[in-house]
């Protein structure tokens, strides 16, 4: 199975009761970026990106953990702003 049907098996899901992965917008072998809805009581509060990062290859955690805090430290209006993170199983998979 290729990259692209791995990434769009996660559509769908919702991390946290709260952020459902609604469309692929882009995806490469490591990581998906998806339009995600802010739900909360079943009412959407906003449209969100949603970088998701597998975390099946270990020597790459600590190089995405790393751009995570670089990117947390960006602060410019041409830039999207990181409003969290965290680690979340889905489809008995971990990610990042």
């Amino acid at each position: 199975m290729c990259a692209l049907s791995l990434w769009r098996m996660l559509e769908g899901e919702v991390i946290k009761n709260q952020y459902h992965l609604q469309e692929l917008l882009g995806s490469g072998t490591f990581a998906g970026v998806f339009r995600t809805d802010d739900v909360f009581r079943d009412k959407v509060l906003r449209s969100l990106a949603t970088k998701v990062i597998t975390l099946n290859d270990p020597r790459l955690i600590d190089r995405q953990l790393e751009k995570l805090q670089v990117g947390l430290s960006l602060d410019h209006p041409n830039l999207l702003r990181c409003y969290g993170a965290g680690e979340e199983t889905l489809q008995e998979n971990s990610w990042l």
